[in-house]
């Protein structure tokens, strides 16, 4: 066991050369452990104030052993955003428990814009505290980042949030709080979040979307596919030549930016076939989801 005095210098040391390394080297104190985190903290939080861009990385906050005492020092770290703010949330999630979730979805809302607090630190806290419950409130907060033009850090902490609910409660949740037929954009982000789910449901809703034309579906339903041709054959098996040519539509639509060809034959290569569009069928149904009006003789 190294000489408190020894250790002591040994920090002080750190602390003015390394910070980051400071903040490591803690994690391995034998004794006064708490003390040295709360030293570390204070000269992180004085160090931001006046240099907050240089301190814009992460010190692995998460990994060290906090307890109630350094929680203040924590909370004003959250002042500091990025990917340090980000930090400091896991570890007053990883403190308190439950009782903060209330705090974690009025952070969500206020800093969703800032892309390492909100994705890489709320919403990783936020995630396994909620429940069904919690869709309104986090359908509230999806309708205003939707309002942010062009912001992927709004978007993608409440996708990342929304892929954990069962697909046809999100979309039931979404229909009852914006109505049918859903906003482009908030569809985005239901699109987004169907896009990480690994089940099949998934694929279905955005399959359905496509054919309703919403163009925002087409993108999370191609990254949907599995890279393996032999492991996509299941699901391709779900679409129909409506699907293909809803797609080769979309590639000419507004969300894609691409002017249409000049050909009929190439806006449409299935137009010598006449297919009409069956009803969405809820899930469960033994009715066919897709139907042939007539085929050419």
């Amino acid at each position: 066991m190294m000489a408190e005095s020894k250790a002591e210098e040994i920090l002080d040391f750190l602390t003015r050369t390394d910070l980051e390394l400071a903040f490591g080297a803690v994690r391995y104190a034998d004794e006064g452990q708490s003390a040295a985190i709360t030293r570390l903290l204070a000269i992180l939080i004085e160090r931001a104030r006046d240099v907050a861009q240089s301190l814009s990385m992460g010190f692995y906050l998460s990994r060290l052993p906090f307890g109630t005492e350094h929680v203040p020092y924590l909370e004003q770290i959250l002042n500091f955003g990025g990917s340090m703010a980000g930090e400091a949330i896991q570890a007053l999630a990883a403190i308190r428990g439950p009782s903060i979730k209330p705090t974690l979805l009025e952070l969500l809302d206020r800093e969703k814009q800032d892309f390492n607090f909100s994705v890489n630190g709320i919403a990783p806290a936020l995630a396994p505290l909620l429940d069904e419950s919690d869709l309104p409130r986090l359908l509230d907060i999806a309708v205003r980042a939707v309002s942010i033009q062009n912001d992927e850090a709004a978007d993608a902490a409440i996708s990342d949030l929304l892929a954990r609910f069962e697909p046809d409660m999100l979309i039931a949740a979404a229909w009852s709080h914006a109505g049918s037929p859903l906003p482009p954009n908030l569809l985005s982000i239901l699109c987004g979040a169907l896009r990480q789910r690994k089940d099949k449901r998934s694929f279905e809703i955005l399959a359905d979307f496509v054919l309703e034309s919403h163009d925002e579906a087409i993108t999370g339903l191609a990254f949907r596919l599995p890279e393996k041709e032999d492991d996509s054959t299941e699901l391709i098996g779900e679409l129909g030549l409506e699907h293909v040519r809803a797609l080769w539509r979309g590639r000419f639509s507004a969300h894609f930016g691409m002017k249409p060809c000049i050909s009929s034959a190439a806006r449409d290569p299935t137009s010598h076939t006449k297919w009409r569009r069956s009803p969405v069928v809820p899930k469960g149904s033994n009715e066919s989801r897709f139907s042939s009006a007539s085929m050419p003789t």
